[in-house]
């Protein structure tokens, strides 16, 4: 989980009065068969999800493959806000290799919120001002007020009262805990509530607020979490997603 910032963005582009950046919060999600059903944690409305495959990529001995289908649905699945699906970009890397033809028009039937397709190379780093182009091109499309929401000075208070636990080492409050933050800053309850859902759609925090079992915990962390289910995964006697050895 790396910040990206797009510097200098023109009026013309945000329609803000002056020239300003944006900061994405970038999501590294792998491919590996045994991490894929916990990709589902992590995928969130109001984004930009771009799929990178290759050429060469094909079925190895140890698992079954999947293609754009699965990933690309199990997105569109939990990042639908409102009726609309956040804008992917489809990029396929290892141009630098014997290029095997896709059928562009075939995958956007299936995905119409794909914005573009790209072919780069990481060898020969092909591509890349072209790729950070589309992505400073898409960002308008994750949502019409993805410039011109404003949030007011307390509201951004919690955001760096967060910012600063995670940075001393906290990786998790209690949804209590952020609610005594948010008083300190002067929000009411149902402001309290309504940036919680935004906090978690931008990436700052994790909160399974649906989820019973999970909904008095807040995520300040979200590498604490990942490595943490992660390492229940590569655990020596864990079997598969629902299983573990008697011995553990």
């Amino acid at each position: 989980v790396v910040p990206y910032t797009i510097p200098d963005l023109l009026p013309a582009q945000t329609g803000l009065p002056a020239i300003s950046a944006f900061t994405f919060n970038i999501w590294d999600f792998g491919g590996q068969g045994k991490y894929r059903e916990i990709q589902q944690l992590f995928c969130s409305r109001k984004s930009l999800y771009l799929y990178v495959t290759s050429y060469d990529d094909t079925p190895d001995s140890k698992e079954t493959y999947v293609g754009y289908e699965y990933w690309l649905s199990m997105a569109n699945a939990y990042n639908n806000d409102n009726g609309q699906n956040s804008p992917v970009l489809y990029v396929q890397n290892k141009s630098d290799k014997e290029k095997g033809a896709i059928n562009e028009s075939e995958i956007k039937k299936k995905f119409n919120n794909i914005e573009d397709f790209i072919k780069i190379s990481c060898t020969d780093i092909e591509q890349f001002p072209a790729l950070s182009k589309l992505i400073t091109k898409s960002i308008s499309k994750i949502s019409n007020d993805i410039f011109t929401a404003q949030y007011n000075t307390e509201w951004l208070g919690v955001k760096q009262d967060l910012n600063d636990l995670k940075n001393g080492g906290t990786n998790h409050i209690t949804k209590q805990r952020f609610d005594e933050i948010c008083a300190e800053r002067g929000l009411s309850p149902e402001e309290s509530k309504s940036w919680l859902v935004v906090l978690d759609r931008i990436g700052t925090v994790i909160y399974f607020g649906d989820n019973e079992h999970l909904s008095d915990w807040v995520v300040l962390n979200p590498i604490w979490v990942k490595d943490a289910i992660c390492k229940v995964i590569d655990f020596e006697y864990y079997v598969d997603v629902a299983t573990l050895k008697p011995s553990f």
